[in-house]
This record gives C-alpha cells, sequence and structure tokens, in this order.
C-alpha cells in the first residue's frame, strides 16, 4: 500500500456480485493508460482501492499502490474503457455509488449520464475487461464493496464449539473448550476480541451467549443470532471478524455464510440471516464437512444420544446438501480446515473445497481445540499449490496451525 494516502481514506474492494472470486483489479498494478479488469482475488494492492471525496461531489477510487493514481475513463460514451489515469481532478474521474441496494453493501458505480461500470459484454470470468454501459442493475454491474483482507493479529474471532456429547441439558464450559486457545494466542500477539459463543441452555463461561438450544435445534437455527451478532457488532462498522471453531461449530460456522449467501426471507419479507457479512478466515478442527456415515443407531450411540443435530450431520442429509460449499462473505473468505486421522468422532475433517487442509495422526477429537504447542507429522495443502499434499515432522500444533490460518492467507 502507497503510504502517501491519508489514514483516514477508506479502504475498498469490490467482488463482482454474480462471482465473488473476482475482483475489480488494475491490471499488472500498472501505470497511467492501465486498463481496470476482472482477476481472482489475491490481496494485492492493485485490487484496493482508496475513496478520496471530491468537493465537487462524488469521490475518486485510487488505485492503493499509488496515491497519483485514479480510476478513469477517457469519454463519457457507452463503451469507454476504464482504466488508471494519473490524477488531474477531471469529470471523468469522478464516481459515485448507486442503485436500491446500498444498504446490502451491493452498489453499482456511476459516472455521469447514466452510465456504470460494467463487465464487458457480461463475460464474468478473469482477464476481461471493464468499461462503461448504461445503468441496468444487472449482474456484470453489481460490486460488492468490503475492507481489503489484512494480515492482523487485532481482528476478533469468534469461538464456537460442537455438540454437546451425553444426555442431560446440554451445554459446554466455554473457558474449558477455547481457555487454552485463548491464552496461547495472547502469547503469540494477538489483541482482538475474544468472543466465547455459547448457544446451548446448560453453556458457562461463554462471554457471548447467543441461544438457549436443545439437540433438537437445527444447526442453521444456531447459526442466525451469532450471524446477527457478527453484522450488528462488526459488519455495520467495516470491521472484519474471523472464526475459529470446533467439530459442529465448523457446520454453524459454514451455516452462518450459506445463510447470508442463500438470502432467505421468513413470511413477512425479512431476511433470516444478515444481508452480508465480513467473515476473513475461518479455521475449523475436527469438523465432519461430508456427513457422519452411517446409520441412526450407531450415530446414538457415538454422541450418547440421538437428536435433530446428529440426523443433520449424518452424510446426505437434507441440512449438509443445504450447506455451500466453501461459502463466502462479502469480503472474501478464506478457509482453513484441520483434522486428524486418530480423532474418533470426525476422522477426516477435509472434504470440503477450502484454501487450506491440514492433518495429524496423533490428535483424538477433543484435543483438537486445546493443543498449543509442540511439533508433529502434519500433511498440509495449499489452493496455490493443488497438486501435491507435503508432509514435515516438525508441523506446529492444531491450534497453532489454526492460528496462522487467521493471521495470514497466502503466505503460510
Amino acid at each position: 500500500m502507497d503510504p502517501a494516502f491519508p489514514g483516514d481514506w477508506m479502504r475498498w474492494t469490490f467482488a463482482i456480485h454474480a462471482n465473488s472470486g473476482l475482483y475489480m483489479d488494475a491490471k499488472n498494478a500498472g501505470g497511467a493508460g492501465t486498463p481496470a479488469w476482472l482477476w481472482r482475488r489475491n490481496g494485492d494492492a492493485a485490487q484496493t482501492w482508496v475513496t478520496e471525496f471530491a468537493a465537487q461531489g462524488g469521490f475518486y477510487l485510487h488505485p492503493g499502490y499509488n496515491r497519483w493514481l485514479c480510476l478513469g475513463r477517457n469519454s463519457t460514451q457507452q463503451q469507454a474503457a476504464v482504466l488508471v489515469q494519473s490524477c488531474s481532478g477531471s469529470g471523468n474521474q469522478r464516481w459515485s455509488f448507486g442503485g436500491d441496494n446500498t444498504f446490502y453493501s451491493i452498489y453499482d458505480i456511476r459516472a455521469d449520464s447514466g452510465l456504470c461500470i460494467d463487465v464487458q459484454w457480461g463475460n464474468l470470468s478473469a482477464q476481461t475487461p471493464l468499461w462503461l454501459w448504461p445503468c441496468n442493475g444487472g449482474d456484470a454491474q453489481r460490486w460488492i464493496g468490503a475492507p481489503p483482507r489484512v494480515n492482523s493479529a487485532s481482528e476478533p474471532v469468534y469461538f464456537i464449539s460442537g455438540y454437546s456429547f451425553g444426555g442431560g441439558t446440554p451445554g459446554h464450559n466455554c473457558f474449558d473448550d477455547w481457555g487454552p486457545a485463548v491464552t496461547a494466542m495472547r502469547s503469540w500477539g494477538w489483541t482482538g476480541a475474544a468472543h466465547l459463543v455459547g448457544f446451548y441452555q446448560g453453556d458457562s463461561n461463554c462471554n457471548t451467549q447467543l441461544g438457549s438450544a436443545t439437540r433438537e435445534y437445527s444447526i442453521r437455527d444456531i447459526a442466525v443470532p451469532i450471524a446477527w451478532h457478527i453484522y450488528n457488532n462488526y459488519t455495520l462498522k467495516r470491521i472484519p471478524v474471523d472464526i475459529m471453531a470446533h467439530s459442529m461449530g465448523g457446520l454453524i460456522a459454514r451455516a452462518i455464510l450459506t445463510g447470508v449467501a442463500r438470502r432467505e426471507r421468513h413470511p413477512g419479507g425479512a431476511l433470516v440471516f444478515p444481508p452480508y457479512l465480513y467473515v476473513e478466515d475461518v479455521a475449523t478442527l475436527g469438523t465432519p464437512h461430508g456427513g457422519l456415515a452411517g446409520t441412526q443407531e450407531f450415530l446414538a450411540w457415538l454422541f450418547g444420544s440421538s437428536s435433530l443435530q446428529t440426523a443433520e450431520m449424518r452424510t446426505g442429509s437434507g441440512f449438509m446438501q443445504w450447506l455451500y460449499d466453501n461459502p463466502q462473505s462479502a469480503q472474501g473468505t478464506d478457509w482453513t480446515l484441520i483434522s486428524s486421522g486418530a480423532d474418533e468422532v470426525v476422522p477426516t475433517g477435509t472434504e470440503m473445497s477450502a484454501g487450506h487442509k491440514v492433518t495429524y495422526v496423533q490428535f483424538m477429537h477433543n484435543q483438537l481445540p486445546s493443543a498449543t504447542s509442540g511439533s508433529y507429522r502434519q500433511g498440509y495443502w495449499n489452493y496455490y499449490d493443488p497438486g501435491v499434499w507435503y508432509t514435515t515432522d516438525n508441523g506446529a500444533a492444531p491450534v497453532r496451525a489454526a492460528w496462522n490460518a487467521l493471521y495470514w492467507w497466502n503466505d503460510w
């Protein structure tokens, strides 16, 4: 990021609404004359746009790598190219947000004369240039504005536990579940808010109690108040959050982002889930992303009880089919899946598409969210090198791997 930018100028990324994996990008971070096009999310400064309010109205959009460049167009005519120019203060470099969806963080980006930034011929694929086209509200003109990704040790983290085993009133002691992880992460330099999420009737030591569910509550319904808590406390303030989840908690996290993306509504028309969220990273430990195979009787024996939640976690259940594979927030979300072959409940937890996957051979199910130190044999896979799994005898402990996942993106 160019250090010449004033600190109070707002930074944005703009994902094309119909395909959240593609972003408005200044081609190759070039100088004046560089076209703007669609490119895959990479976190580079060429995908960060900094707003400077114009005295004449509207704003200028600067590419994040150069304070003295502005997004502009060479004419006010239909099909005029959208490109980076040397800042001149001209009307051809001023923009405004429009459309009817501003509340939902979905915008069209307007020039003048009723023209909007548009993806040429609606070709929603990487390397497609941008141009001006009459504003029409179509998918090729709808941009999701979000804060750019940063590698930050100060973001809030929501810690979500899994299924409550056994009979009686369900509940977790959140500090027992997550205290070792929070303590270790503090020692590694993390300063963000720690939300120990409770959702069962019998939960204790949970500083963010968001429900009083039984085991007969749908996992989807548990996700709803957590999603709204993130939205009201952070997303509306343009603050991204991270999620660390264990076991069924990873399915709750997945339901949060799936529900937002599905935009389901109550009979009266109100959205069930928030209109958008900024969830930057999710790390799941021992989560049955592919479901748990076997009969209901086996699952009842495994969990010590039979319930709606155990039924929903079965492979092929209606709930598992409802979940999206690798659901994304408005900011884009980097998923990391961590599992262990010695896990007696979820021996494989890497079935979902994700940016990163980590496997161990020695940790049991309830050890995954509490193991913070030591070196272990580890397999790992990253999205940027998809052809191979690597192994090491000096891999970080599961919580340390999860923390690395929350901090880093493509650098770990």
